[in-house]
């Protein structure tokens, strides 16, 4: 936990020039004397932070400062900076921008690129969207859109709380007016959406904490897990491999067997249910009723036609 304290202090720094010890402390729940004994860390290893008080005071990155290669590996510093370059092409925002420079003061004998390389974009999300909630939640603004959830289409008014990437899609956390509670929005579901120029207070809606999210972002994942067996056809080998492990799957002569544990939840039906009639639920009973039912509510669509 400390080394992730210190990188996110190093890497504060240099994006957004200052940091605040008692917000740093409140963000990583932890004393305001732990975050100067952080702050002393960096320092002892050649990091030149100075402090200043008032009310624009606070912990500060000397100026011409670059950093030495020796603080993060070659591939760190490319690691660091392929996200940073890839997420500042979806959301323009000056401190993300001011990121990718900084990695960029890095002495380097090796100008090749590196191992990974991220794309966050999605091919149905509009980018202006992120970039709109981008700027109210540093404006402090609320945002209004309209909402299309499995029922029907709200208008919605949001505090923004967080911007999410999950599972290939980005999400909106914020607490919604309207539903007065925490909701998550997927963006590809927004419409019209607006920046308003309503403030919200922070103190009546600070971020969460890290472990906070955690616990939002995955509610099931201390719920039990049951094995799943499945059968499916060959035609359908290499979607099986994206959903699967390796040694969750037998390959036989005319198909492939799946045997795994999972949460039976809404997600694994509708995943299911996008294999259309190259997979067999083979047990437990429970997940085949699931499917059962939900196909004979789908043909009872067409029994007067």
């Amino acid at each position: 936990m400390k080394l992730e304290r210190l990188m996110y202090i190093l890497i504060a720094l240099l994006s957004q020039k200052r940091i605040i010890a008692k917000e740093t402390a409140e963000k990583f729940q932890v004393s305001v004397r732990t975050i100067y004994r952080d702050i002393d860390t960096l320092t002892l290893a050649g990091i030149p932070i100075y402090s200043e008080r008032g009310n624009n005071g606070g912990f500060f990155l000397a100026e011409k400062y670059k950093m030495n290669a020796s603080l993060f590996t070659e591939e760190e510093q490319k690691f660091i900076k392929n996200i940073s370059r890839n997420i500042n092409r979806m959301i323009r925002y000056p401190s993300v921008d001011m990121l990718e420079k900084k990695m960029d003061s890095y002495k380097s004998d090796n100008p090749v690129s590196s191992h990974y390389f991220f794309d966050f974009n999605s091919w149905n999300l509009d980018s202006n969207n992120l970039d709109r909630i981008d700027a109210a939640l540093h404006q402090k603004r609320l945002v209004e859109f309209v909402y299309t959830s499995k029922k029907k289409q709200t208008k919605r008014t949001v505090v923004p709380y967080h911007l999410i990437f999950k599972m290939n899609a980005w999400y909106l956390l914020g607490f919604c007016l309207e539903k007065e509670a925490l909701r998550f929005f997927k963006l590809s579901r927004i419409r019209d959406l607006e920046m308003t120029e309503v403030n919200f207070d922070e103190s009546l809606h600070k971020k969460l904490s890290y472990q906070e999210l955690e616990k939002m972002i995955d509610p099931e994942r201390l719920l039990k897990k049951e094995i799943i067996r499945l059968t499916f056809s060959l035609d359908a080998a290499a979607k099986v491999y994206d959903y699967f492990q390796a040694e969750e799957i037998t390959e036989q002569e005319n198909n492939l067997l799946v045997a795994a544990q999972r949460i039976i939840n809404q997600e694994l039906v509708d995943l299911l249910l996008s294999f259309g009639n190259h997979v067999k639920i083979l047990g437990p009973s429970s997940l085949q009723t699931k499917i059962i039912t939900i196909l004979q509510k789908n043909l009872g669509q067409y029994d007067n036609t």
